[in-house]
């Protein structure tokens, strides 16, 4: 079983230390408080956990297949990004999140898993890393074991991610250049958004 999971959990911490919609979101609401940043971790991870489900299940494939299913949610995913985009573009650098979500996190949460949801092509991601390094037919224990081991790595990441950027000098450095923060964050989730809609 490690012999199989060793690779799956090598290929997947390279693939989400990779700057993408999921990092930039973390990142900017780790930066501004630390609650937010912490569920929006959640969220993302959580996202994750829905497209690698989707996949083990068969439904990467599903989409691979069905070419105008996964236009159509490529373009609503690129859209929903260019929208996060433009929200962050508009902020002066609050922390909106901080004070009108406290008690339960809901809309960092949600926003999270969004944003994650927002790229079908997790679905492929997934799809061809079970595809490629596990056995053609796996026994209910094995894909346990794998999903464990997936959630072990997603959850890991961004909530680690969320708590080191969530520090006093990171939320210093912030307040000294939200405004700038904010706009760079902007310029990459509307790249990012851009470059999933242009793909193929």
């Amino acid at each position: 079983m490690v012999e199989t999971l060793v690779p799956v959990v090598v290929a997947l911490a390279a693939a989400v230390c990779i700057p993408g919609p999921n990092v930039v979101a973390v990142v900017v609401a780790s930066v501004r408080d630390r609650r937010a940043g912490l569920w929006t971790a959640l969220g993302v991870a959580s996202g994750d956990m829905i497209w690698a489900t989707a996949a083990m299940a068969g439904i990467g494939v599903l989409l691979a297949q069905s070419r105008p299913v996964f236009m159509a949610l490529k373009w609503l995913g690129a859209a929903y990004l260019l929208v996060q985009a433009v929200r962050l573009w508009r902020e002066r650098g609050e922390a909106p999140d901080a004070e009108a979500d406290a008690p339960t996190g809901r809309r960092p949460f949600l926003r999270g898993v969004l944003i994650d949801l927002a790229n079908p092509k997790a679905a492929l991601f997934f799809t061809s890393l079970y595809v490629s390094l596990l056995p053609a037919h796996l026994d209910p224990g094995m894909a346990l074991a794998v999903m464990a081991a997936t959630a072990a790595v997603d959850y890991g990441w961004y909530l680690s991610l969320a708590l080191a950027l969530s520090r006093t000098p990171a939320q210093r450095a912030y307040r000294r250049a939200s405004r700038a923060i904010s706009r760079v964050a902007a310029g990459l989730m509307g790249a990012l958004g851009l470059r999933l809609a242009l793909s193929g």
